[in-house]
């Protein structure tokens, strides 16, 4: 008697429930709906009333109606689905209703309309990844140098630094090369400023194609001036790309407007480490590895230029704080 008097009074209040609601049994029969819910499948609640959800609901529906029984007759009080009905989204909101003993007899359904909300996600969506992408694109060109391509000083140091922390992480080595073409002054005196540009660019390309690893990086260092960064390099192995660098620039005939300029060539300055030390300042070991490679290119042009230099600690070299023992 009083599981008939519960399913009454769930029947009478579905009814006038003012949204889409339904009371279905086990035997996926409608025990009840609201008007709201007859009306999403284009028919009256009369028609729907001992009726089977097959034919009504899609195929899927039904399955899920399946396992929802299942659950909860495992103890499960509320489940939630998404539904597609006639293009519509509808979020599905589920009880039980159940004996004295405790049994499912039958599950009571709400529908709520979450279309307008869908859509709005899937525009807010749409909106981000285009700001997503943007903002991609606005860090790229604050890190690339418009003359070259190449990253500029920008995006250098980022690229360093999140190196600099692989390299500690992993005990690798890491190794740099400070490039300077070698009188660019003269060079743009005699052939003019755009033909100095076309040169930088020229240049840049020239060790860009030369850098075989994806994982290395080229950027402008700033004037005439670019950088190499190598990961997982060591002095020796820095020194034959620098070669290769160097013979590539000696060899390449610059040009402007089609008409021949001169060979070019370059001086760099290398320096290196083969680990980080865990406890070290990072800020603090970036300095001296530039400040390094820097003397090393100081030294390179006052040997004559168009040479390589390795940075060592010599007797009345300039002192670099905490250079020594960093750079090891």
């Amino acid at each position: 008697m009083t599981v008939q008097i519960t399913l009454e009074e769930h029947k009478a209040t579905i009814r006038t429930m003012p949204v889409a609601a339904c009371l279905v049994d086990r035997e996926f029969q409608y025990l009840s709906a609201s008007d709201r819910y007859a009306d999403l499948f284009g028919t009256s609640v009369d028609h729907l009333i001992g009726r089977s959800l097959v034919g009504i609901v899609p195929e899927s529906v039904l399955s899920r109606f399946q396992s929802d029984f299942e659950a909860f007759d495992n103890g499960l009080e509320t489940v939630t689905d998404e539904l597609v009905i006639d293009g519509q989204m509808f979020l599905a909101t589920i009880h039980p209703v159940r004996s004295d003993s405790g049994a499912t007899i039958a599950t009571f359904v709400t529908l709520t309309d979450i279309s307008p909300f869908k859509r709005r996600i899937a525009d807010l969506s749409g909106k981000y990844e285009k700001l997503q992408s943007f903002n991609t694109r606005l860090q790229e060109l604050a890190e690339t140098d418009p003359l070259t391509g190449l990253a500029n000083r920008r995006g250098m140091e980022r690229f360093i630094c999140t190196e600099m922390r692989r390299c500690r992480r992993e005990e690798s080595p890491l190794s740099v090369a400070l490039i300077d073409i070698d009188y660019f002054k003269h060079f743009n005196d005699r052939f003019g400023h755009l033909a100095g540009d076309c040169a930088l660019h020229q240049v840049g390309e020239v060790i860009q194609q030369s850098i075989r690893r994806p994982g290395d990086c080229v950027a402008r260092y700033g004037g005439e001036e670019f950088i190499v960064i190598l990961p997982d390099t060591d002095l020796a192995g820095a020194q034959h790309v620098c070669a290769t660098i160097q013979r590539a620039i000696s060899a390449r005939a610059i040009t402007y407007e089609s008409r021949p300029c001169e060979n070019l060539t370059v001086s760099i300055g290398i320096s290196g480490t083969f680990r980080i030390a865990r406890d070290l300042d990072l800020t603090v070991f970036r300095e001296a590895l530039l400040r390094a490679a820097d003397l090393a290119l100081y030294d390179a042009k006052g040997a004559g230029r168009n040479s390589i230099r390795i940075w060592q600690k010599q007797v009345g070299a300039p002192f670099i704080p905490d250079a020594e023992p960093l750079l090891r």
